[in-house]
């Protein structure tokens, strides 16, 4: 976000360049924008600041404009010379271009909503419990969204505006898209301004990611494919390991130690790991950097959902490990786990059931027992683990 005081006529372009960041070397030019500020602050349409839909004196979409509704109203009823506006208890009165008979009425409701009927709009009776100083504000704001209406001229709307980038050697080729805003406010000290203060600028920084630690407690696996065989004696077994990850950092896989020569497919380990994360709560994403490459001096932020894969894997002596199957839950829609083996069936994953999903970080702990898809099979493996969010 950049603020700039400036005089018009004087100065009455900005111009925004994106540049190509270089380590070594200049920075070359990309692309570029130019805006004519000057012909905004004097438009018609009001294009200094734009105007929302509805109005708001706290939270995220508070009004940011220098100027109340009802001040913005009395300017532009003197720029397009009508006559000024009539305010009642709950309803206003704008004057048109045509003829005095008719008008426009705007009515404050109990439900705090403008109902337009016919271009008539009927007052109500006055609801005590409500500052009716904020009517008068929603009211002019809902005449400034209908000035179309009135002088045959839209308004600006609060909107991000796309800005189309072109480079001078190249000029015409566009070189991409700058989404931006911009928000204009006259230093000058006007006798009708009732609110002569700049407003403090929209924080648009990025949400601050929280920091969890998720611990997976490993008990035990059950009908564990036997993948190993006894030249000898014919007899079939598994060295039975579980790895998992969070996201997709398989690079930082945890793994239990083995359970060797399991004769019936149970493995039994009692085993913990411990992942430290970031979450963003509000888009349900885990936030972290790392570099594209090794040989890169920067790092990159990555959004990715928050899920957890666990393989089964049998461990080989000579030839490489044989993963068994696998399991991937997502930590804000997880489906709720069987108490008990016995209930622990491949139907439990499908999204067409009446599976109970949680929210592990709402219920910060759940413990039961969940399914493995085992590859070109129908078969599943049962995993018994249990999880605590901090």
């Amino acid at each position: 976000m950049y603020e700039f005081d400036l005089k018009l006529p004087y100065e009455s372009q900005i111009t925004i360049s994106v540049k190509d960041w270089s380590l070594i070397g200049n920075k070359g030019l990309i692309g570029k924008t130019v805006i004519d500020l000057e012909d905004r602050f004097y438009s018609s349409c009001y294009a200094m600041c734009g105007l929302p839909k509805k109005y708001e004196i706290s939270g995220y979409n508070a009004w940011r404009d220098k100027l109340f509704p009802s001040q913005i109203l009395a300017l532009m009823c003197r720029k397009w010379r009508l006559k000024i506006p009539d305010y009642g208890p709950d309803y206003l009165i704008v004057y048109t271009l045509e003829e005095k008979s008719k008008d426009y009425k705007f009515e404050f409701c109990e439900e705090r909503s403008i109902v337009n009927k016919n271009d008539q709009f009927v007052t109500s009776i006055k609801t005590p419990g409500i500052d009716y100083r904020i009517v008068r504000e929603e009211l002019a704001l809902t005449a400034l969204n209908d000035w179309h209406n009135i002088t045959g001229t839209f308004l600006v709307p609060e909107h991000l505006e796309t800005r189309y980038l072109y480079n001078p050697d190249q000029p015409e080729f566009e070189q991409g898209k700058i989404r931006m805003w911009i928000d204009m406010f006259s230093l000058e000290d006007n006798s009708f301004m009732l609110n002569n203060q700049i407003p403090k600028p929209v924080d648009i920084s990025p949400r601050k990611p929280k920091k969890f630690q998720l611990r997976v407690n490993i008990y035990n696996t059950e009908d564990v494919i036997l993948d190993d065989e006894n030249p000898l004696t014919g007899e079939r077994s598994s060295d039975i390991y579980i790895k998992g990850y969070l996201a997709d950092k398989v690079d930082e896989a945890q793994k239990t130690d083995t359970h060797f020569r399991s004769l019936n497919g149970d493995g039994k380990f009692n085993w913990r790991f411990i992942f430290d994360f970031e979450y963003l709560p509000a888009e349900e994403m885990i936030i972290y950097k790392q570099k594209p490459s090794k040989f890169s001096f920067y790092t990159v932020e990555k959004k990715v959902e928050p899920t957890i894969t666990f393989e089964c894997w049998d461990a080989d002596l000579i030839s490489s490990d044989d993963i068994l199957g696998s399991l991937q839950l997502n930590l804000c829609k997880m489906i709720k786990g069987a108490k008990s083996s016995s209930f622990c069936k491949m139907s439990m994953l499908k999204k067409n059931t009446n599976n109970q999903e949680i929210n592990l970080f709402k219920v910060k702990n759940h413990r039961g027992w969940w399914p493995f898809t085992i590859f070109d099979s129908n078969k599943s493996i049962k995993l018994s683990v249990s999880f605590r969010n901090f």
